[in-house]
């Protein structure tokens, strides 16, 4: 499954790694990275079926200070729709801002030149 900041391969390796030091070939093509779990506090769904729910990796949602991982708000914060305006300064634009989520949607390009 996925936590956080980390990526757990328990039936393919047994190591949970730090999502940037996660192995790209571990990332692409080992589905259970993407995978919820039931029991596991990161995705704060108790009861969610196994395997029933899959992180979608083009969609990358940002969770703005003030709101906890708990989802309780924390005592101090910066709204989401603050975070976006200044982004939307410099040319980046979300796909959606709720309070203290940002949310953004990567399209994958066919040519060189949609990738960056």
């Amino acid at each position: 499954g996925v936590g956080i900041n980390r990526i757990t391969a328990p039936t393919q390796t047994g190591k949970t790694y730090d999502f940037a030091d996660a192995p790209t070939k571990l990332l692409t093509t080992v589905q259970d990275c993407w995978v919820m779990h039931p029991g596991e506090s990161w995705h704060g769904f108790k009861d969610i079926p196994d395997n029933w729910s899959m992180l979608d990796p083009i969609k990358v949602s940002i969770l703005a200070p003030g709101m906890g991982e708990d989802g309780e708000l924390e005592e101090t914060g910066v709204p989401a729709a603050l975070v976006t305006a200044w982004l939307g300064r410099h040319g980046i634009v979300p796909t959606r801002t709720t309070d203290f989520q940002i949310m953004f949607l990567f399209s994958m390009g066919v040519t060189r030149g949609k990738w960056g």
